[in-house]
C-alpha cells in the first residue's frame, strides 16, 4: 500500500528509488528478512490506514516505537476521533495500547497530547449523549479512557465530578 506513513513521528510520502527503472513508489522501509518477519524499520512504520483498517496494536510494534512516535500517535488518534465523530473499536484498541505503553512520569509534551485525547473523548461523549444516539460499547470505552487519563495520568481537572 502506498500513501503516508508515520516514521519516527513524521508523516512522509512513500519514497521512490532513483535506481529503479520502473519508477514505482517504494516503501521507505527495507523489505522483510528471509524468515518473513518484519524488520525493526517496518515495525516503526504505521499509517493511519493501518490503524483504521485492522492492523492490531501488537506488542512487538508498540514496544519498538520511540517516545516521540507514541506521542505523535496520540495526536493522530485525537484527530481521528474528532474528525470521524466516533471512537471505533480499532482506534480504542490502539489508544489503550499506547496508554499502557506510556511510562510515568510523563513528559510535558506527552501530557499535553494525552490531555487532547481526553478532551476528544469527553467531546465525543457529550455529543453522543446530546444526540440521543447511544452506543453502549463506545460510551463505555470513552468513559474508560477519560478515567484512565484523569486518574492514572494525574490529569484530575479532566475527571468527571464525583
Amino acid at each position: 500500500m502506498h500513501g503516508k506513513k508515520i516514521i519516527f513521528g513524521n508523516q512522509i510520502e512513500a519514497l521512490s528509488d532513483p535506481e529503479n527503472s520502473n519508477d514505482e513508489p517504494q516503501s521507505p522501509v527495507p523489505p522483510s528478512d528471509e524468515k518473513g518477519e518484519n524488520t525493526l524499520a517496518e515495525d516503526r512504520s504505521i499509517s493511519l490506514d493501518d490503524i483504521e483498517n485492522g492492523l492490531p496494536p501488537l506488542m512487538r510494534i508498540i514496544l519498538r516505537l520511540t517516545t516521540h512516535q507514541l506521542t505523535a500517535l496520540f495526536d493522530l488518534l485525537s484527530i481521528v476521533i474528532d474528525k470521524n465523530k466516533i471512537l471505533s473499536s480499532k482506534c480504542a484498541e490502539w489508544l489503550f495500547s499506547l496508554l499502557a505503553a506510556q511510562s510515568k512520569p510523563i513528559e510535558p509534551s506527552a501530557a499535553s497530547r494525552i490531555r487532547n485525547v481526553c478532551r476528544s473523548c469527553r467531546k465525543r461523549r457529550f455529543e453522543m449523549i446530546n444526540s440521543g444516539s447511544m452506543n453502549e460499547t463506545e460510551l463505555k470505552s470513552l468513559n474508560l479512557f477519560i478515567l484512565i487519563i484523569s486518574d492514572y495520568f494525574d490529569q484530575k481537572d479532566l475527571a468527571d465530578s464525583r
